[in-house]
């Protein structure tokens, strides 16, 4: 008998929107190429792609859409133009590797053919050396055009960009700006009420009353006024406004287990500035009277777990925060009052959106639960996706659990040399963070039964249901119910119901792939009324 040939999967990727687009094409017919000449594979069985994203995060959708369908075992090689496409990063190309290898899965490039240990040692260390460089010619880049009186950054509110001019040696100047008088306005009109002791907040409903587009085009928010002083972010703390160019405030740092990006200050002594008389919009006086009437700036101090927002980039916090949007306009719609989710363009800048009906949190919450249970009752193959994502979890915590006894010994031998006097400031810094990885590695939910009957694994997955709904009230789970619910639900979109005055029909798009997931982390229990582990782990009470 003739053995099928293999099922093959396709990445491509390319960097900025500054490059062309048709690069995803051209990468894609280049690896299908290989496919065939490799693997006798006509069309490839899965195609993932991601435009515009640098190699330097996983934060991806195709990349994290590849590793889904990795793990339910939907391909058997992945294919790509060269390493540096599935990742620049070293630990990140080393991780995703050995993900895919533990699942028997091989990858080939064009530029590397069949990958092995030493391409990943190798050619990842290279990719991470290029990030390196090209962060290092970016800064020199920006530190000389800064030194020039030319912005290193896009054009801020207030200006626009200087289009046209060329050099001695006929290469177009970047950087160049020029002051926009429409918005030059609305900048002093900004510090002077400022300095008139009127509140940023009232500013910013005056700015949408009157259909003053913000920075981004939207509506004005207070943060895009008052912004971060340590990082001279928001309308009153940009000293280009007072005629000055500021480079290095900060630096951007990446946590390695999350991906997440943070800005740390830097100290004033490494800032780079300029004196831009030409650009100044708002008199040093002016500058001055505001910055003296406004609090000093807080101590930007990293936020420890207990300090975080609950969903990150989300002030007020309920389980359906951040899924309900306008059917009209696609924006976001959120609690108003009376626990109605309205259109926020709608609150804030009307001109936009003239949807002002709600709907109460109540109704909508019964619509989504009534959508998802039926979904459970109707879908034929949900035991075989959960048990495919589960046997792959089961290898993955195994790489865990040896990950674990692994630190144990490495904590073990770093206490016996602090012991012996070895550099104790260094060494005791590794294994406090050794054992915050061992602590994540414990936290892990346990995993549920794998070989279970698809009845009772419906039923486990209504139970889940039932108590979110039951517990849907309790602000102290709002957290972990919203994140079981982004599992599942992609968008709750609201439209005001045609030929009626009143009312808004409601469209549920779900998330049929995250049920696995959904089913894992529903299956741990809830946590107990007052306490702060943000998650799954004991009853409620």
């Amino acid at each position: 008998m003739t053995k099928p040939p293999p099922r093959v999967a396709v990445y491509a990727r390319y960097s900025s929107d500054l490059q062309n687009p048709s690069s995803i094409d051209d990468q894609i017919s280049l690896c299908c190429d290989l496919a065939r000449q490799h693997f006798g594979v006509e069309e490839p069985a899965l195609i993932f792609h991601d435009s515009a994203l640098s190699g330097a995060s996983v934060a991806r959708p195709g990349l994290a859409a590849l590793m889904d369908a990795s793990g339910l075992g939907s391909f058997e090689i992945l294919v790509a133009e060269g390493l540096d496409r599935i990742s620049r990063s070293l630990a990140d190309i080393a991780r995703i590797y050995q993900t895919l290898q533990h699942q028997g899965i091989r990858i080939w490039t064009a530029h590397e053919g069949e990958v092995g240990d030493l391409h990943i040692g190798f050619k990842g260390t290279m990719n991470a050396l290029y990030l390196k460089d090209l962060k290092d010619k970016v800064k020199r880049a920006h530190r000389a055009a800064i030194e020039n009186g030319r912005a290193a950054a896009g054009a801020a509110y207030g200006y626009r960009v200087v289009k046209g001019v060329t050099d001695e040696r006929g290469r177009y100047v970047n950087g160049l700006r020029e002051i926009d008088s429409d918005q030059a306005a609305i900048v002093l009109r900004i510090f002077q009420e400022v300095a008139d002791g009127i509140p940023v907040g009232r500013i910013a409903k005056a700015l949408n009353d009157d259909g003053i587009p913000s920075p981004s085009g939207g509506v004005w928010r207070v943060h895009s006024i008052r912004g971060e002083r340590c990082r001279g972010k928001g309308i009153l703390n940009n000293e280009i406004y007072r005629g000055w160019l500021v480079y290095n405030r900060t630096r951007k740092v990446v946590d390695p287990d999350t991906g997440r990006r943070r800005y740390v200050p830097n100290p004033e002594s490494e800032w780079i500035r300029k004196r831009v008389t030409e650009l100044q919009i708002v008199p040093d006086e002016l500058w001055n009277r505001v910055q003296g009437n406004r609090p000093p700036p807080r101590e930007n101090k990293p936020r420890t777990k207990r300090e975080k927002p609950l969903i990150d980039g989300l002030g007020h916090t309920r389980p359906l925060t951040g899924l309900v949007k306008c059917g009209w306009c696609g924006g976001q719609k959120s609690i108003a009052n009376k626990r109605r989710y309205v259109c926020d363009t709608y609150r804030f800048f009307k001109r936009r959106c003239k949807n002002a009906r709600g709907r109460y949190e109540a109704e909508i919450a019964a619509e989504v639960f009534s959508m998802l249970l039926d979904w459970i009752d109707r879908t034929e193959d949900l035991r075989d996706r959960i048990q495919a994502f589960l046997a792959s979890e089961i290898e993955g915590r195994a790489i865990l659990e040896k990950e674990a006894e692994e630190i144990g010994h490495r904590i073990e031998r770093l206490l016996n040399a602090i012991e012996r006097g070895v550099s104790t400031s260094s060494t005791t810094e590794r294994v406090l963070q050794l054992e915050a990885r061992l602590k994540e590695i414990r936290r892990l939910p346990p995993l549920p039964d794998v070989d279970l009957p698809a009845p009772e694994i419906r039923e486990r997955l209504r139970t889940g249901l039932n108590a979110m709904r039951e517990n849907f009230d309790n602000q102290k789970v709002a957290l972990p119910i919203h994140r079981l619910l982004a599992l599942v639900v992609d968008k709750i979109e609201l439209t005001p119901t045609p030929g009626k005055r009143i009312g808004e029909d409601v469209t549920i798009q779900l998330k049929p792939n995250g049920w696995p997931e959904f089913y894992l982390l529903s299956h741990a229990e809830w946590p107990k009324v007052g306490e702060d582990n943000g998650g799954p782990g004991t009853n409620v009470q």
